[in-house]
């Protein structure tokens, strides 16, 4: 199976959606041959999924920014000189 990536590898392909050449590379190619290989629908198997948190707001964003957050609200402003 090696020999058969490197060879894909090696290959030109057109991107179906803009028609330029693409290369992929070999840990691309057994990435997906691993991932569809036992799907009953291989091509739905390659698709991209959403994650499952997008849209939520991630504990540890929120858990890191509220500090920042508070320090600014903290910091001394400052002043332009040269304002009238």
């Amino acid at each position: 199976m090696a020999s058969a990536l490197k060879t894909l590898a090696a290959g030109q392909w057109r991107h179906p959606l803009h028609g330029h050449a693409i290369q992929f590379s070999v840990p691309t190619l057994e990435r997906w041959y691993y991932r569809s290989r036992h799907a009953a629908d291989p091509e739905a198997a390659l698709r991209p999924r959403r994650r499952e948190d997008a849209g939520r707001l991630q504990w540890y964003l929120h858990e890191r920014a509220e500090p920042l957050v508070h320090g600014l609200s903290q910091a001394p402003q400052k002043h332009d000189s040269r304002a009238p």
